[in-house]
């Protein structure tokens, strides 16, 4: 395994380890009930909630700046993560 592939691991490992130093600020886009929602990794509530996975990652991705976050993690309707935004 290539060094480099090696940080690339490391570094998507730490947006899921537990965060004891709480200065992570994930942002997770799921499938609820009948909408998608965007939540913080620090709050139970939604952010906000569309009707398609589309606006969820568009306004996920402006949140992503506009609030410092770390990383945008995408969950597919079945909950497995699709895919992640740094």
């Amino acid at each position: 395994m290539s060094e480099e592939l090696t940080k690339e691991i490391i570094q998507l490992a730490r947006l899921f380890v537990p965060d004891k130093s709480k200065r992570r600020k994930n942002l997770y886009v799921r499938y609820m009930g009948a909408s998608w929602h965007i939540r913080s990794e620090r709050d139970k509530k939604s952010i906000a909630s569309y009707d398609s996975q589309k606006a969820a990652i568009d306004n996920a991705k402006l949140k992503l700046k506009l609030k410092n976050a770390t990383a945008v993690i995408i969950y597919n309707q079945r909950g497995r993560i699709q895919e992640i935004i740094q």
